[in-house]
């Protein structure tokens, strides 16, 4: 059975660019280690590893009792994977304060 995964498209693919657009704008004026580009970077390397992993991994859980037994795909939403990687340094309190209601400096 091959392991189920998300993918991005139709409305998950204006999702993704709404991120990128919302990263992008926050961490433009980041320094190299942590601006825009490295969250996308995170993010594309995320996803490969998020699809590799469903891909080649069962879940534990539902491994057969008589422990002969694969069980099921490991689901990963891919989608889910993206959305975090590309958002996780967009609150980062290292980063400099963008002036936003969101942040608290």
């Amino acid at each position: 059975m091959a392991a189920k995964r998300s993918k991005v498209d139709g409305g998950d693919a204006a999702l993704v660019a709404l991120a990128q657009a919302t990263c992008k704008r926050l961490m433009r004026a980041n320094d190299a280690s942590h601006d825009y580009s490295h969250a996308f970077r995170v993010a594309a390397t995320a996803r490969e590893l998020a699809l590799t992993e469903a891909a080649t991994h069962t879940t534990h859980a539902a491994a057969s009792s008589d422990g002969g037994g694969e069980g099921e795909p490991l689901y990963v939403d891919a989608l889910v994977v993206e959305l975090a990687a590309t958002l996780h340094d967009v609150a980062d309190h290292k980063a400099r304060c963008w002036g936003c209601s969101l942040f608290r400096c």
